[in-house]
């Protein structure tokens, strides 16, 4: 919120936020030069690498410590080497603050929604997205427990993007990035399988991915490499919309030109899409159809007129 952060920055006076910004690590400040509330919104000029640098000092709870660009070195090499140029900008309370207000999705709704590419990770982590004048640059700065990560994204001569905001730009690039380093942390020794159950009386069929150590894992489980000769068939199964979600219709775009896609895997020519118990379209193998869509409340099913208990169901609201 741009007019919040002017308030803030009036309050506390521009030649403070220099002095604080300094502490960081930001080299490119002029300090006779005037920058008024514009300050608030980025008026000065930052590198990647020290802006991303100033998000660690949250991560690291309030203590800054200088960037190191080794490339051949291992990063614990250097642990515990030289901390007399480390210093304390915040106080670790005040981080933790700041941190569960960046990490908190639903700060986000209002300017991305529900169900934008930094709610739907997976991954925990605070964050913090910026697009400047002319979306000539955009940003996506943020840190788990463990990496902190900055993406910029932008033309290298300096030209404006087409309509590039930080959340189309450098935010999937930075989801990407921190997926794959959760995923280099993981255990070897633990294995994730999805758990197939006996079909209810209502015909579904319960599942769920859980953890295992890798061995102890149960028999019947399905799999993506499973075949259909297994004990145990693939199922069709609903991954979008997701259960529960809610989506909301854009003042402005024409109604009848705002559309989603039911999407699932694992289907067949002889599923079918059913919408609040009407039969809407036969999958015929597509992993998707178009539907255009309207308020109200929705149960989405994948039904087999083979052999009803191999289904999906689903429920989402239209706003």
């Amino acid at each position: 919120m741009n007019i919040p952060a002017i308030r803030v920055l009036e309050l506390l006076g521009v030649d403070e936020f220099l002095s604080l910004l300094g502490k960081l690590g930001f080299t490119q400040l002029q300090r006779n030069a005037f920058y008024g509330p514009s300050l608030a919104l980025g008026a000065v000029d930052v590198s990647l690498l020290e802006v991303t640098n100033a998000y660690r000092v949250l991560a690291n709870g309030g203590k800054w410590q200088e960037s190191i660009m080794d490339y051949n070195v291992p990063m614990s090499n250097y642990v515990g080497k030289d901390t007399s140029k480390n210093r304390k900008i915040y106080s670790e309370e005040a981080a933790f603050i700041i941190s569960e207000i960046l990490a908190n999705k639903e700060n986000r709704i209002l300017t991305f929604g529900l169900d934008s590419v930094l709610s739907l990770s997976g991954v925990g982590y605070s964050v913090k997205t910026g697009t400047s004048k002319d979306m000539r640059d955009n940003w996506c700065v943020g840190y788990s427990k463990k990496y902190t990560v900055g993406v910029w994204v932008g033309n290298m001569s300096g030209d404006p993007m087409w309509n590039v905001s930080g959340i189309m730009g450098a935010a999937p690039i930075f989801v990407e990035v921190m997926q794959a380093l959760q995923q280099r942390e993981k255990l070897e020794g633990i294995g994730r399988r999805t758990v197939v159950a006996a079909p209810t009386p209502t015909g579904l069929v319960k599942r769920g991915d859980s953890y295992y150590i890798r061995g102890t894992e149960p028999i019947f489980t399905a799999t993506r490499s499973a075949t259909r000769s297994s004990r145990w068939p693939l199922f069709p199964r609903i991954i979008y919309p997701t259960n529960g979600m809610t989506v909301a219709l854009d003042p402005d775009i024409p109604r009848n030109r705002q559309y989603i896609f039911f999407e699932a895997k694992d289907i067949s020519r002889d599923n079918f899409w059913r919408l609040n118990g009407k039969m809407i379209a036969r999958a015929d193998g597509k992993k998707s159809i178009k539907w255009k869509i309207a308020r109200g409340k929705y149960r989405l099913q994948l039904v087999s007129k083979s052999d009803v208990k191999w289904r999906d169901e689903i429920s989402f609201m239209v706003k």
